[in-house]
């Protein structure tokens, strides 16, 4: 029987097959493109071939051709294929083969583990090759890991050298997940790719989209009249401007309330890309409403199918997608499968999302999770909010971090008011905190900018230790013209907003349909 990687698509018959040798080819030709930004191609091309070996087993392609019952099981010969070099690197792919159909194994432990399935691994393989898996493909060479990473790896201490390493297999299973997943959707769906390939050519570069930004931003500073604030904003803007020649790294934004970050801040980061040769912006927010809002201001300056928002909560036929589609010509299916096709791996020159996806990229296990991980090498990641990072995830979360700036050529711009204690630090019990080191602040004394913007008094009651009753803060909210109150609790905001009486506003989320 000749080895097919995937059964005909429905209505055809056994020669419009998927023929497994090509799927291999293909998957390690696009794993290691996907790999080249991190420097580690070679070790995807190999992920990618070997990736589905025991599907040259012949209950597998009796499955494929509907025979019940047969065990089907294919990742397994690949993975043990990776195991046999003593190059360090075998376990790197081993781990990404055997994770791109559920998820990725531990190293050792309990099942699934690459010690659990080595046994079943090795009869897979044996089976392969004796029902015919080409020779060639079998004693490729192992290769040895990559000199940038041999020389990055050299100058860590035992603890950054493990999660690099952790890492770097994350984003070697990201590549090979992302290859396998599009050559199998431009089987079934030939037109995938093409609608992909439209979708990228009409991505600008980082220049092109920095020269729009500038454009924007020179235009309303002429028409702005010279006020105290947008003087303030100016200086912002300026900082912003000038740190994005620095080299790549960890940047810290202080600005308050007011001083237009949101626009300077990408700023910074589109000129930084520009400069260093950088392929994206991914803008990380905490809350599904900023996100909203601010994709909408980056996609009405640099366009609509420049920007993807990325978030459980998008609704891919909203009036934005209306309004990308009269742009580029394209009908709303069309462009709700751009949506689909960019949202998969992150394949958009600027990326607006959430924390939950960008931490679960990094930190899940799962295929469809990490599938866009590989995407922010060579990338800037604007940490937007910074001192949201859940607390529990702090210490594992600047971990990550710093070593995507030390390892995958990211740069960071930790980006808030309130700016946390993220930096190199020892804790009340001696115990020295990495962080994320000495960031470079991009506002050089952010004092000034916060006393000249400087727009609330905060008056403390003389005794904070007794709760006030809801009673005599209606009261008290009676006798203001205008007052905004935020409780914690639905359940306050109800109770007070019933003493308040009919001049009360009550919003709440439970009144919204979605």
């Amino acid at each position: 029987m000749k080895p097919y990687a995937h059964s005909p698509p429905p209505g055809s018959d056994w020669s419009s097959a998927h023929p497994l040798a090509e799927h291999l080819t293909a998957v390690a030709d696009l794993a290691r493109q996907a790999a080249v930004a991190f420097e580690a191609g070679d070790l995807a091309w190999l992920a990618g071939l070997w990736h589905d070996l025991g599907k040259y087993r012949p209950n597998f392609q009796q499955y494929l051709r509907g025979v019940q019952g047969l065990e089907k099981s294919h990742k397994l010969a690949g993975t043990v294929q990776a195991l046999k070099t003593k190059s360090g690197v075998g376990e790197m792919i081993a781990l990404a083969i055997a994770g791109h159909h559920g998820g990725l194994p531990r190293a050792i432990g309990e099942h699934p583990s690459l010690d659990t399935l080595r046994e079943p691994g090795e009869r897979e393989l044996a089976e392969a090759i004796a029902a015919g898996a080409p020779a060639e493909l079998i004693a490729r060479p192992m290769p040895t890991p990559p000199a940038a990473w041999e020389q990055r790896l050299r100058g860590m201490d035992p603890a950054d050298r493990m999660i690099a390493r952790d890492l770097l297999t994350r984003f070697v299973f990201s590549a090979l997940v992302d290859a396998d997943y599009r050559d199998t959707a431009a089987f079934f769906d030939p037109e995938a790719e093409r609608r992909r390939a439209l979708t990228v050519a009409r991505h600008l570069g980082m220049a092109g989209l920095r020269d729009l930004l500038d454009a924007h931003l020179d235009r309303f500073a002429g028409a702005a009249p010279d006020t105290p604030v947008n003087r303030q904003r100016q200086a912002v803007l300026a900082a912003c401007r000038d740190a994005a020649a620095a080299p790549p790294g960890i940047f810290d934004l202080t600005v308050p309330t007011g001083g237009g970050k949101t626009l300077a801040a990408m700023s910074f980061a589109l000129r930084h890309a520009a400069r260093h040769d950088l392929r994206r912006v991914v803008v990380v927010l905490p809350f599904t409403a900023i996100i909203e809002q601010n994709a909408r201001i980056y996609a009405d300056i640099l366009g609509e199918d420049q920007v993807l928002e990325h978030h459980g909560a998008y609704d891919g036929e909203a009036e934005r997608i209306r309004a990308w589609c009269r742009a580029s010509g394209l009908s709303l299916g069309e462009q709700g499968h751009r949506h689909k096709l960019v949202a998969e791996n992150w394949d958009a020159p600027v990326i607006v999302t959430t924390s939950v996806q960008f931490l679960e990229s990094l930190h899940a296990n799962k295929p469809e999770r990490c599938r866009k991980l590989h995407s922010l090498a060579r990338s800037v990641v604007i940490l937007d909010e910074a001192q949201a990072i859940p607390a529990h995830l702090l210490d594992t979360t600047l971990d990550t971090l710093r070593l995507l700036v030390q390892g995958f050529g990211v740069s960071l711009v930790c980006c808030t008011a309130t700016q946390p204690a993220l930096h190199r630090r020892t804790d009340a019990m001696g115990t020295v905190r990495k962080g994320l080191g000495t960031p470079t602040p991009i506002i050089a004394d952010p004092a000034p900018l916060f006393a000249a913007l400087d727009r609330v008094q905060v008056t403390w009651p003389t005794d904070c230790a007794t709760p006030t009753p809801w009673k005599a803060v209606a009261e008290a909210m009676r006798l203001e013209p205008q007052i905004l109150v935020i409780v914690h609790r639905r359940q306050d905001a109800w109770q007070l907003a019933r003493l308040v009486g009919d001049d009360c506003l009550h919003l709440s989320a439970l009144m919204l349909p979605d």
